[in-house]
């Protein structure tokens, strides 16, 4: 957790925000907390922020933006140019760790992303000896992952089941899966959903999509 003037120092604006933080450089928490109220008045640094919980995008200047803050839901943005390693959340942290991903490319302005993941065992006290690395990247039209360093045993167990890619605003007409075509679903919103995979997250892997032509339009 950091403020927002550690990741943005050349915003004078972040330098008195006390009621935001930020997770890592890529998540943007701005809580509610003030009684009785159901919005909140957020600094968006600029660039590209995606809605956490349903990946609309709003672009920014590097202003104050009033937002929804229902009593039942934390506003949490994803900043573009992120990648995010997502599990469904299970009955305690053991079990979690054991489900499927879903990895999130928050594309910024030029359709890139990059991020990384690290696992372990949770428990060892020697950080980074027995462990996975990888590191993830979007550019125009491909995705690709890299396993920099594969130590954990635990790794093989895990899979990626789904991509979501957000900020495409010209639909897909065709996507594959290290060259392999697959089903995909894409909203109006610009997200492109890759549903039904079973990749092994210590593997490397190309996905790579073709856009919709005015022909085929």
């Amino acid at each position: 957790m950091k403020p927002l003037f550690f990741a943005f120092p050349e915003k004078s604006e972040t330098l008195l925000i006390d009621r935001q933080f930020l997770i890592g450089d890529s998540i943007l928490i701005s809580p509610n907390l003030f009684e009785n109220s159901d919005m909140v008045d957020a600094y968006f640094p600029p660039g590209a922020w995606y809605d956490f919980w349903t990946y609309t995008r709003q672009w920014t200047s590097g202003k104050w933006t009033r937002i929804p803050a229902a009593l039942d839901e934390i506003p949490i943005h994803i900043r573009g140019g992120s990648v995010i390693p997502r599990q469904v959340p299970a009955l305690n942290t053991v079990a979690t760790r054991k489900s499927p991903f879903e990895i999130v490319f928050a594309l910024d302005a030029v359709e890139s992303a990059k991020g990384q993941l690290y696992l372990d065992d949770g428990e060892s006290l020697d950080v980074g000896k027995e462990s996975t690395i990888v590191e993830f990247r979007a550019t125009p039209r491909r995705l690709s992952s890299s396993v920099k360093q594969d130590l954990w045993s635990g790794a093989k167990d895990l899979t990626i089941q789904k991509f979501s890619v957000l900020g495409i605003y010209k639909q897909p007409s065709a996507v594959s899966v290290n060259g392999q075509p697959v089903s995909f679903n894409y909203t109006d919103q610009g997200t492109l959903f890759i549903t039904g995979l079973n990749l092994p997250i210590n593997k490397d892997f190309i996905v790579t999509w073709r856009e919709t032509t005015a022909a085929q339009q």
